[in-house]
């Protein structure tokens, strides 16, 4: 039985679910310029990204979530033709629309609808 990222048994993911979160990592690996970059910025590492990619194991609830926000968060920033660098820079920088935080902490933790905001007046 796969296991989350903390050893907590997970039910094998569904052939949709699978997809989804296979497509959202792709994604996020597009975006961020690979496979290490997209495992740095979800706060994971790299085997337990790729694992999570082949569907031999599947994100806990709060990774899942975050990597669902990311993955739309980072959607916005390639339509506006951001290359991986911009990418990753933007989630990384200091915001000063978000009082000087990082929108990627602000993510992780469950501020996405406050990043998302400063996204959208940027």
């Amino acid at each position: 039985m796969p296991r989350s990222r903390d050893g907590h048994d997970l039910a094998a993911p569904s052939a949709a679910q699978q997809m989804t979160t296979r497509t959202r990592i792709e994604h996020l690996m597009h975006a961020c310029g690979g496979l290490r970059e997209a495992a740095d910025v979800l706060g994971t590492t790299t085997a337990t990204l790729a694992r999570w990619r082949a569907g031999h194991a599947a994100p806990d609830p709060h990774d899942l979530q975050v990597l669902v926000d990311l993955d739309w968060l980072v959607g916005r920033l390639v339509l506006r033709a951001a290359p991986p660098a911009a990418v990753v820079a933007w989630l990384r920088a200091p915001c000063p629309a978000l009082d000087g935080a990082h929108p990627l902490e602000l993510v992780r933790t469950g501020g996405v609808a406050t990043v998302v905001a400063a996204l959208e007046a940027d």
